[in-house]
């Protein structure tokens, strides 16, 4: 009971495990969906009386306008609303002033309901012209589709300053600053969530595996498995080393062998896949098991050969240890267990089974 608990136990460290990391990462796709394919769009103004017809409305926003030096990148976004029934041509851009395009925009566009797109085109300029406000005038052509004419509307001016100051001039902007955390929180519960719980299952693990590892007898009155799996060994060993070869010893030795390393209810076949593929522990102790069964199931006679291959394959998986340590243990293993003690100093504690009860023994 206590081994399946313990199996349940670690399933659902795993199972909890693989759901927080696919919280985490649908969350944090969640957040590029949300930063890089949905754009808060800007108020447009309305269109004015004396632009061409069906004009676009175009507005234009810097990440900052102060503080550049020269020959920085100027990243600027335009968000254009275009009519419908008519056409933005966004390799007409034409600047005039001290910047120039620096390589090739990139471009997001929804549908309106009334049959037109609104598109946020980001774009990067760069001057090298020493002044201290550098400033330029764009146009864009655009095509009405009904009539095939082109027409030319001017995009809002842009001038940057190369002070420190905002537009060179000595003021503190006052106000609340408002810092949009997004998802950002979540994420990062959500991912440390996920690394302690990977912590605490790796650290299990880790146990698991360090209790499958040849280990020193450290408790007096706790006799590790290891310890007993030698003291068992050199029990049997020293009556095949004497000429009985019986089949009990053979069978002993595959007892000792899987009790060593968990693998009681499994063939040898998957004990071999066990050690294999999971890296649950040394495959050379198949090998032992192997020998055990061409005497076990097939009636063969082991040649010495064979029999010193399983000697050294067990002495290779279980070290020698010193005879104060195999004393201590012999001890323990030969002295009354905890709970026969228990018993033995108060027999009224121990009831054994439980008595049957009067309408139970009706029903029979």
């Amino acid at each position: 009971m206590r081994k399946t608990n313990s199996q349940m136990s670690g399933l659902a460290a795993v199972l909890a495990v693989l759901v927080t990391v696919a919280v985490a990462l649908a969350a944090q796709v969640g957040l590029f969906t949300l930063s890089g394919d949905q754009v808060k769009w800007p108020v447009f103004p309305p269109v004015e009386k004396v632009a061409p017809p069906s004009a676009p409305v175009v507005v234009a926003k810097l990440e900052r306008d102060f503080a550049y030096r020269i020959g920085d990148v100027v990243p600027v976004v335009l968000y254009i609303k275009e009519a419908p029934g008519t056409r933005i041509d966004l390799h007409s851009i034409a600047l005039e002033g001290d910047f120039e395009i620096r390589g090739s925009g990139k471009l997001y566009e929804e549908t309106t309901k009334e049959g037109g797109r609104i598109l946020r085109f980001q774009l990067s300029l760069q001057s090298f012209s020493y002044a201290p406000s550098i400033s330029t005038k764009a146009a864009i052509s655009y095509r009405v589709l009904s009539s095939n004419e082109e027409y030319t509307v001017s995009l809002p001016a842009l001038a940057v300053s190369t002070s420190n100051t905002w537009d060179q001039k000595d003021r503190i902007l006052e106000g609340e600053l408002v810092v949009l955390h997004g998802w950002h929180g979540w994420i990062n519960g959500g991912l440390l969530a996920a690394g302690l719980l990977l912590s605490i299952y790796g650290y299990r693990r880790y146990r698991y595996f360090k209790s499958l590892s040849p280990e020193a007898l450290q408790s007096p009155r706790r006799a590790k498995r290891f310890v007993v799996a030698r003291i068992r060994f050199d029990k049997v060993w020293k009556q095949i080393e004497a000429g009985d070869m019986a089949v009990a010893h053979y069978i002993e030795i595959e007892r000792i062998v899987r009790a060593l390393y968990e693998i009681e209810s499994k063939t040898t076949r998957e004990a071999g896949f066990w050690f294999l593929y999971g890296n649950r522990g040394p495959y050379q102790a198949v090998d032992i098991l192997h020998q055990c069964d061409r005497v076990i199931y097939l009636g063969e006679t082991l040649s010495v050969e064979d029999n010193l291959l399983i000697k050294t394959t067990f002495d290779k998986l279980v070290p020698h240890y010193s005879p104060e340590d195999l004393a201590i243990a012999a001890e323990i293993l030969a002295s009354p267990s905890e709970r026969r003690r228990m018993r033995e100093a108060d027999p009224g504690s121990f009831q054994g089974r439980r008595p049957q009860r009067q309408d139970d023994q009706i029903q029979d």
